[in-house]
């Protein structure tokens, strides 16, 4: 059997644009995953089956190109041994972002009157898992593994990774100093400016409202400013500015 990952949404009336969340939680949960043991996102979720008797969706993963390293077993297994972890216990499970356990606990927070019952399963070695039952422990272990985030004003530098309208327009950056993803809300006029192909893996400093993990990492940031920064190799090199010292060795340009 293929690797594939399997939600399922049961109740007397579930609505569409909840059925569609859970999906997006599904989907931005495996995107971590990815991008945790992969570095990037090469995989296409295609649907499989679509099912309105249970309102269940069961998603296959297919490589983009043929060069592109095959993880795809090794992710569905980690989302299902993590859904089990996180659901179980407060434990952070290998490879579950703080992203991740952000959409776990919104996926948990979908069981309301309509829906009663919400559970996923995916392929370990070959064979559909049980179903785990998504259930408001998994919100209660998230708030004790991420903790109140403290959120200050500053400055995060990174290069320019990811534009994107999904859920409102953001783009992301990875941070310099801790090479982690930091997931950065603008405005559509921002968006609109930041949208060209040639800004792509440029060294940019966006200042604004951070949001910081329980490590006091930034998680996020609410834009106000940005600019983009020079390239290292354009920045003056030592050997410049020992020329300038040669020119002027006593100071005489001052």
């Amino acid at each position: 059997m293929e690797p594939r990952v399997v939600i399922l949404l049961k109740g007397n009336l579930i609505p569409v644009s909840t059925f569609i969340d859970a999906a997006s939680d599904l989907y931005a949960i495996l995107s971590e995953l990815e991008r945790e043991i992969s570095g990037s996102l090469n995989l296409m979720w295609s649907i499989a089956d679509l099912s309105s008797a249970s309102a269940s969706l069961e998603t296959i993963p297919y490589l983009r190109g043929e060069d592109e390293t095959d993880n795809r077993e090794r992710i569905v297994s980690v989302f299902v041994q993590g859904m089990e972890k996180i659901a179980d216990r407060p434990i952070r499970p290998d490879y579950f972002s703080d992203e991740a356990l952000i959409k776990a606990k919104h996926l948990a927070g979908l069981l309301d009157g309509n829906v009663d019952r919400i559970a996923v399963r995916g392929t370990i070695r070959g064979k559909l898992s049980d179903q785990i039952p998504i259930t408001q422990k998994i919100a209660a272990h998230v708030d004790e593994l991420i903790g109140v985030r403290r959120v200050s004003l500053g400055s995060v530098e990174g290069k320019l990774e990811l534009i994107s309208i999904h859920g409102g327009p953001y783009f992301n950056i990875y941070d310099q100093l801790t090479g982690r993803r930091v997931k950065c809300a603008c405005d559509r006029e921002v968006l609109n400016k930041l949208t060209d192909h040639r800004n792509l893996g440029k060294r940019i400093l966006v200042y604004g409202e951070i949001r910081e993990d329980a490590r006091g990492r930034a998680d996020s940031i609410k834009m106000e400013t940005y600019r983009f920064l020079r390239e290292r190799d354009e920045l003056p090199q030592v050997d410049d500015i020992r020329g300038i010292f040669a020119k002027y060795p006593s100071g005489e340009g001052n």
